[in-house]
């Protein structure tokens, strides 16, 4: 049983530590040189692309000891039916980044030109039409019966 809680609470720390270096990995995305570009020499001047980074996760873990005896019909099965133990974990995590602006330098001065996300808008369009037609489809409806 000693070694049974030793295990599963090195199997914890060992979880606990994936998971810091998820957590440190998706803090790296969030760094200055991910957002910014490097500038590019063009003309006579230079040009810093500017992004968009979102980052997600979910994790979770359990742990788990003492007794928790299985049953199957009723009976208590097999001669470690009171020992107990457990151990988990889980987790996940994403991130995406979309350009959202360019930085001109140069000799007219800095400008900031914005990104045009076409497919974006058009997507966006589609669903606020969609979810208008069906709530109007749904007033008809209501009003018949």
């Amino acid at each position: 049983m000693k070694e049974d809680l030793d295990s599963l609470i090195r199997s914890a720390d060992q979880a606990d530590e994936r998971l810091l270096d998820s957590m440190r990995g998706m803090f790296a995305a969030a760094q200055p040189s991910i957002v910014y570009g490097e500038p590019r020499p063009i003309g006579g001047g230079s040009i810093i692309t500017v992004s968009e980074v979102v980052s997600g996760g979910g994790f979770g873990f359990g742990r788990g000891i003492g007794t928790a005896p299985s049953q199957m019909n009723g009976a208590t099965q097999g001669p470690d039916a009171n020992a107990g133990g457990g151990t988990g974990g889980g987790g996940g995590g994403g991130s995406r980044s979309r350009p959202v602006a360019v930085i001109i330098a140069d000799a007219n001065g800095i400008r900031v030109q914005p990104v045009v996300d076409v497919t974006r808008i058009v997507l966006t369009a589609l669903t606020v039409w969609g979810m208008v037609a069906g709530a109007l489809l749904r007033m008809r409806r209501g009003a018949r019966g």
